[in-house]
């Protein structure tokens, strides 16, 4: 029961229950006001109801649409009534385009998935939300690309367990022998193993980077390990 894999079926029963959806397909939209307060945030949800409306009705393909609260943000909800004929649909560029008029916001708009994975699209929306208040404007899941998987990285807790070992073996030799393999490391996964790069930016001569590379991968038990593997390791447990 713990490992259960997630059930589709529960999904699909919650987000019918929430926002009355019964279409093959779903997107999700997670949408701030610019002015972080109350009024705006109710202003801006009768502007996004009506928005997303005309959305469906000007797409036979739409099912319902269905906008709420939560916490501080808007959410909108797009069910399609058949699968999609690509991996990014046809519609999502389009939605980008027709949330954009419903005003000044910020938005993260997820990939359109089966019913039955509405959280992920959730998910998505709330990640590429969190690239909007860094880039500004809207921003679809289907073209984060590094952040989509930093957003994975943070939300998956094998994955996040796995990366915080590594990083503590780095940290706890750090505090011990007063060195900065942690930030080497880092630093070194930033550049993409290039020892150069690395170098500059710890303003560090190429060989300090060289010796502390040797002294990392004994600390993480790597020796085997090329510099150019080494840089992948890291860069997997620096992704979050």
């Amino acid at each position: 029961l713990m490992l259960a894999p997630s059930d589709e079926q529960a999904v699909r029963s919650t987000f019918f229950t929430i926002a009355g959806v019964t279409g093959a397909t779903i997107q999700c939209l997670a949408i701030q006001a610019v002015t972080e307060d109350d009024a705006s945030l109710r202003a801006l949800q009768k502007v996004v109801e009506g928005v997303l409306a005309a959305y469906g009705d000007r797409w036979s393909d739409v099912e319902r649409t269905f906008v709420c609260r939560y916490r501080a943000m808007i959410l909108g909800f797009v069910s399609f009534k058949r699968p999609p004929l690509k991996a990014i649909a046809i519609s999502d560029a389009d939605l980008a385009k027709c949330i954009a008029t419903a005003g000044p916001l910020v938005c993260g708009i997820s990939q359109e998935v089966s019913l039955g994975e509405g959280d992920l699209a959730l998910r998505q929306a709330m990640a590429a939300l969190r690239t909007a208040h860094v880039e500004g404007g809207i921003v679809r899941w289907t073209t984060l690309r590094f952040d989509a998987f930093r957003a994975a990285a943070r939300t998956d807790r094998l994955y996040a367990r796995s990366a915080d070992l590594m990083r503590s073996l780095l940290f706890d030799y750090d505090a011990e022998h007063d060195s900065d393999l942690g930030v080497t490391a880092q630093a070194f996964a930033a550049a993409c193993g290039e020892v150069s790069r690395t170098a500059e930016a710890l303003f560090q001569h190429p060989n300090t980077v060289r010796y502390r590379l040797k002294k990392i991968k004994e600390v993480l038990a790597v020796q085997d390990l090329t510099d150019r593997e080494l840089a992948a390791l890291l860069q997997l447990v620096y992704l979050s």
